[in-house]
């Protein structure tokens, strides 16, 4: 209801602000609820959790939305860029898609900040396309740019399935943007399409690590717990020989 409160004098006084202004409230909301002591429970947090929810929400919309402008200013294929639709209240969705996300940043657990970034920077990219009278170039190279840093994210970011989905998924939707907003040139879509090609190969090559020295697999890797020490026994990085008596060692690894 304060939400509400705040934001009814912006859309009766402004309403063409009033993406940003909810943005703003959202953010204001999850600062206030963050400076509250711990007596005062979980009610405040999950209630600013709703608010900035919905907010993002249609800061996400409005970006899929912009997307498609975007896509849509390239199509018929290979018939050049179309000027595209005047959208006054255009700007505003890039700055809501970053403060909504730093609300909810606030309110999440910091292990839900990397895939927030991931979906935040990916809305605002995407929406790039659909405000005002941006040259055609920058928003498949923006695609681009943002969408392998976002996979070249998931390759490194650990073995926790979100942690590699959320940012692989939004690069990938990234990556298919470049292509569709490539179709208003020939030329340029050769050219999109040899970046996707170098990019593939850029994350193919990181997520399979370095090649050992010996141009050969690494071994198996003994446990700890199957490997005891015992006097006379080879360590683990020494192949089987001689045992310091003069005799031959135990088995290599020994059987146990």
């Amino acid at each position: 209801m304060l939400a509400l409160a705040l934001l009814r004098p912006v859309a009766q006084l402004r309403p063409g602000l009033l993406t940003l202004a909810t943005a703003l409230v959202a953010l204001a909301l999850a600062g206030a609820v963050r400076l509250l002591p711990r007596r005062a429970g979980a009610g405040p947090r999950l209630g600013a959790l709703v608010v900035v929810a919905g907010a993002a929400q249609v800061a996400a919309l409005l970006a899929v939305v912009l997307g498609a402008v975007g896509v849509g200013r390239a199509l018929p294929p290979w018939q050049g860029v179309a000027a595209g639709p005047d959208l006054s209240w255009a700007w505003q969705v890039p700055i809501a898609v970053a403060v909504t996300a730093v609300a909810l940043a606030a309110l999440l657990p910091r292990a839900a900040w990397p895939a927030t970034a991931a979906v935040a920077a990916a809305l605002a990219v995407l929406s790039a396309g659909g405000v005002g009278p941006v040259p055609w170039a920058v928003v498949p190279t923006a695609d681009l740019v943002v969408g392998a840093a976002l996979l070249l994210a998931a390759v490194v970011a650990g073995r926790r399935s979100w942690a590699v989905l959320v940012p692989a998924g939004a690069g990938a939707v990234l990556v298919g943007h470049a292509l569709l907003a490539g179709l208003a040139d020939p030329a340029g879509e050769a050219a999109v399409l040899g970046a996707v090609v170098l990019v593939g190969t850029a994350v193919a090559a990181r997520a399979a690590g370095p090649a050992p020295p010996d141009g050969g697999s690494p071994g198996p890797r003994w446990p700890s717990r199957c490997w005891p020490y015992r006097p006379g026994w080879p360590s683990r990085s020494s192949p089987p020989g001689p045992s310091p008596g003069g005799g031959r060692g135990p088995p290599w690894p020994p059987s146990r």
